[in-house]
């Protein structure tokens, strides 16, 4: 069971019974919602002011190749692997998706192996870019792929 959430002109499906938590700086031109799902998942949603990172990175392709660098960086991870790497198309633009598998050797989560799914988006429309995000233990009782395909599927950027 999904409810709606739309703010700021944007909006998308999470699952019911999540608890919602929002950024101390959370604004119009910037900021992240994280909703809890039971155990450890999470799904994050950011935003920010495309005129900001439109230098660094043009698309998002560059966007998504970017994060994936920095995670692959991040100290505390034994292993990044790239699973797949996708364009879809969400609200009318090409937005960029990566499944990545995490292997983490110290203190960044509970659980050793994780896995991340990610939507990287450019909304010249509204001006802002946005990050889909979901995180989950490796084998979670939480069905991840349905929830991340939702969160895709429904979200809406203008």
């Amino acid at each position: 069971m999904f409810e709606r959430l739309r703010i700021y002109n944007f909006g998308f499906e999470y699952p019911k019974g999540s608890t919602i938590s929002f950024g101390k700086e959370t604004s119009r031109s910037k900021g992240h919602v994280v909703f809890r799902l039971p155990g450890e998942e999470r799904v994050f949603v950011s935003w920010g002011q495309l005129d900001s990172i439109s230098q660094k990175f043009g698309t998002p392709e560059a966007h998504a190749a970017h994060s994936l660098s920095k995670l692959s960086n991040a100290k505390g991870l034994r292993e990044v692997r790239l699973i797949t790497k996708a364009v879809a198309n969400v609200n009318g633009h090409a937005a960029v998706l990566t499944h990545i598998a995490v292997d983490s050797a110290g203190p960044i989560s509970k659980s050793r192996n994780r896995e991340i799914r990610a939507l990287h988006l450019h909304c010249e429309d509204s001006g802002r870019f946005f990050i889909l995000n979901e995180s989950c233990v490796t084998g979670s009782p939480v069905d991840s792929p349905r929830v991340f395909a939702k969160l895709q599927e429904s979200f809406v950027c203008h």
